[in-house]
This record gives structure tokens, C-alpha cells and sequence, in this order.
């Protein structure tokens, strides 16, 4: 996890920053609302991918297994967790199908922005 090893980022009040609920036809306008506050609250490498989830358990030599859980995965899961959750919580009941099978927040932003991108550009220009 390498720099990325700091506390736990809470995400309180994403309700007031975050106010536009993603819906079949505002993808473009939600992501200019949500990329940002997870910018500033330094949490978007967690939802573009770029600090994958480390291996959840730690190789211990001694007994010659891999049973000791990974505090980095530990840490690492339950900031996701939190991210998922503000992200779920900016979804309208329209859209919520889309990302049911999500388990991270790199899921959802990605197929987000598989289902959405193309049709939201398509329809600006």
C-alpha cells in the first residue's frame, strides 16, 4: 500500500457537497460533483484503481501459511467501504440496479462510467 498507509478519511457531509443524485441522464453533471470531493478528501486512488486491494492475508514463514489477516488489507477495506457507501448514497433508485454487484468503489465508478460516458458525451455534443 506503500504511501498510501494514512488514517481512515470519514467522508462526513458528502450530503451537502455532493447534492445532484445520479440519475439515467446527469452522469456527466454527478461526476463533476463527485470527482472533486473525492479529490479533495484524497480518496479518488481507491476509486479509479490506482492502489488496488492488497493481499488480504500476510504469508507468516514460521507456520508456512498465509493466516494472519494483512492490517494493510484491513485498512484498505474499510476505507473502500466508506467510499462505496458515499457513492451508493449519491445513486438514484434508477440507476442503483446498475451497481448491485459492486463490492469496491473502483467497481462502481467503472461500470458507471461504462454505462454512462459515452451516452452523456453523445448527448452533449
Amino acid at each position: 500500500m506503500g504511501t498510501h498507509t494514512t488514517a481512515i478519511v470519514p467522508l462526513a457531509n458528502t450530503h451537502q457537497v455532493v447534492s445532484l443524485k445520479l440519475t439515467n441522464t446527469n452522469y456527466l453533471y454527478w461526476r463533476m460533483q463527485m470527482k472533486p470531493y473525492l479529490l479533495g478528501q484524497g480518496v479518488f486512488h481507491f476509486v479509479d484503481g490506482s492502489v488496488p486491494c492488497p493481499p488480504s492475508y500476510i504469508f507468516d514463514s514460521s507456520v508456512g501459511s498465509s493466516s494472519t489477516i494483512s492490517p494493510s488489507f484491513l485498512h484498505w477495506k474499510q476505507q473502500d467501504q466508506l467510499i462505496l457507501s458515499v457513492l451508493l448514497s449519491s445513486l438514484s433508485v434508477d440507476v442503483l440496479h446498475l451497481v448491485v454487484d459492486c463490492s469496491t468503489s473502483h467497481c462502481v465508478w467503472r461500470t458507471l462510467e461504462k454505462t454512462f460516458a459515452s451516452p452523456s458525451n453523445s448527448r452533449i455534443m
